[in-house]
């Protein structure tokens, strides 16, 4: 699963000029597997304040807010009720 979000997030990087597009966020709430010091410049640079949780596996961790990551679990929960209307929508469950 940490495999392919990290994909999917260099991907994002690598789209950089695509996200310059979008206005910046005032707070970006991740998980720890988008802990990476690339990603939390590119915000940086962009006026974004990062609330990512920091790796377990880095050296040095990262401050964050402890507060606004904690509302990243209704986000969380928010999708899984999409996901769960979704799978009643298209008949997953018989």
């Amino acid at each position: 699963m940490k495999d392919s979000i990290r994909r999917n997030l260099e991907r994002l990087l690598d789209r950089s000029e695509e996200v310059g597009r979008l206005p910046p966020a005032r707070i970006l709430l991740a998980d720890a597997a988008y802990d990476s010091n690339a990603f939390r410049a590119s915000l940086a640079a962009r006026g974004t304040l990062p609330v990512i949780e920091a790796n377990p596996g880095r050296k040095r961790p990262v401050p964050f807010d402890e507060g606004a990551y904690k509302l990243r679990n209704l986000i969380e929960r928010a999708f899984c009720r999409i996901k769960d209307w979704r799978r009643v929508a298209t008949r997953y469950d018989k």
